[in-house]
């Protein structure tokens, strides 16, 4: 499924001259009907996503954005009376300029998530909100950034990429990336040359009928590579509810949408070649002593993925 306004449509939809003079004037530069998503601008130069309403979700509103979750609009030209819509308007400031591609990647994503998932727009939409507040500028840390990178490298070269993203979640209290009946798979991420990460005792603690195993990413930071919004990029072709599925993953764990997460360039070859499967049980781990109930260490992790072969997450990885 593809989604129902083009990135290009967006682009164009949203140029200066597309803005209305009237404070309260909404001039929509497309609209798909039948998802009901639109994308245009408003007076005082402000840029407007619109789509179906939202009632399960609050009205927000900022320095420099409002988001009503259920209304109705009267746009200019000849679209006609749009009910039960919700609408999103960013207000630039002095410090917008040149942000206009930021803009088109924050309502392109709104539309396919509209698409696909509609129920998910009004929820994707708050956790925009920090980006609003920051005029469009990214503050998501290079520590998530990282994470992240390593994450969806596991999902966009697995070898069934809709089973792993279907299996990952961004609930940041639970103890692994992914999760299934019987499967758990936690992906530590380092950009150090030694394949070490932090393991805590309730990764490693046996759980019965259920296999825990851990993916190691060693990720080699360069000044030209390869970046987080790329790696998403490769998974454009996946069905349009799983890809939705990934960018709402992205956007509740950054708070920014993928097409923005830029910061941090990576060797991606040095990457792929350098992932290891292992289960819980080949990692080295402390005794604890009597009253300890939980511990979080630095382990080395062994350089071969033969150990984790009894897992379902090896036939999904299917790691050479």
């Amino acid at each position: 499924m593809t989604a129902s306004l083009s990135y290009e449509d967006i682009a164009t939809s949203i140029n200066d001259d597309k803005a209305p003079a009237s404070q309260e004037d909404v001039a929509l530069g497309v609209l798909d009907r039948l998802a009901r998503t639109g994308v245009g601008r408003a007076g005082s130069g402000a840029f407007v996503f619109v789509g179906p309403q939202q009632p399960a979700v609050q009205a927000l509103a900022g320095r420099n954005f409002e988001f009503k979750p259920a209304t109705d609009l009267v746009p200019l030209g000849t679209y006609g009376r749009l009910e039960d819509v919700c609408i999103l308007r960013l207000t630039p400031s002095e410090h917008w300029d040149g942000l206009h591609s930021a803009v088109t990647a924050v309502f392109s994503g709104l539309a396919s998530t509209a698409q696909v998932a509609p129920l998910d727009l009004g929820p994707a939409i708050h956790a925009l909100q920090a980006l609003f507040e920051s005029d469009l500028r990214s503050n998501v840390t290079r520590e998530v950034e990282i994470g992240l990178a390593g994450e969806l490298i596991a999902i966009a070269y697995a070898n069934d990429r809709a089973a792993m993203a279907e299996r990952w979640h961004s609930a940041i209290d639970d103890a692994f990336d992914l999760s299934a009946n019987g499967e758990r798979l936690e992906i530590k991420t380092t950009t150090a040359a030694e394949r070490v990460h932090w393991v805590s005792s309730r990764q490693v603690t046996e759980v019965p009928g259920v296999c825990v195993s851990f993916l190691s990413v060693v990720l080699p930071l360069v000044a030209h590579g390869t970046t987080v919004s790329e790696v998403y990029l490769t998974l454009a072709d996946l069905p349009g509810e799983t890809v939705a599925r990934i960018r709402s993953t992205i956007l509740a764990t950054a708070g920014a949408p993928p097409e923005l997460l830029t910061g941090v360039q990576f060797d991606l070859t040095a990457a792929l070649a350098g992932l290891r499967h292992v289960e819980a049980d080949a990692l080295p781990a402390p005794l604890p002593v009597p009253g300890v109930r939980g511990m979080r260490w630095e382990a080395e992790f062994p350089d071969s993925s033969a150990a984790a072969l009894g897992c379902q997450f090896a036939d999904i990885l299917a790691l050479q």
